[in-house]
């Protein structure tokens, strides 16, 4: 597949991460990006940075060599920081955004103020393992040091 479009012989290519993932297609020059947003639900306090680098490496692929390129986002967020940097080209505010909200929360235990763990909890039978994992401050506090 990376051949035939490098080659010219796949002019629409429809995908995933794949169109991201540092192959060089020179004739490539219009990434459209559906749900642009969505890497941005769920409880992943990386999930702003992670949404970035993505969308900002698909930005990348379009418009190689001497072809200018475009990239489209279709978005339910557009005024989300994440979506706001990408539009503005302004990558250095966008992290020192990221890195003064991280500062200015500690009580959120995000990094780099904290060193948060992942404790998976699993039960073969009811009932379900208790909400509550065991406490832990001992051992974070071993880890963190």
């Amino acid at each position: 597949m990376v051949r035939a479009i490098t080659e010219h012989a796949v002019d629409l290519v429809i995908g995933t991460q794949f169109v991201a993932k540092g192959h060089h297609f020179p004739m490539l020059t219009l990434v459209g990006v559906v749900d642009a947003d969505l890497g941005l639900a769920g409880g992943d306090l990386r999930a702003s940075e992670r949404t970035f680098q993505l969308l900002h490496q698909v930005d990348g692929r379009a418009g190689r060599q001497d072809r200018p390129g475009r990239v489209l986002l279709r978005t339910y967020r557009p005024e989300h920081p994440v979506i706001e940097a990408l539009v503005a080209d302004d990558r250095d505010g966008f992290l020192a955004q990221e890195a003064e909200e991280r500062r200015s929360r500690p009580s959120a235990g995000w990094p780099p103020s904290s060193s948060p763990a992942r404790t998976p909890t699993a039960s073969t039978g009811w009932p379900p393992p208790s909400a509550a994992p065991p406490r832990t401050e001992g051992i974070s506090r071993c880890w963190a040091r």
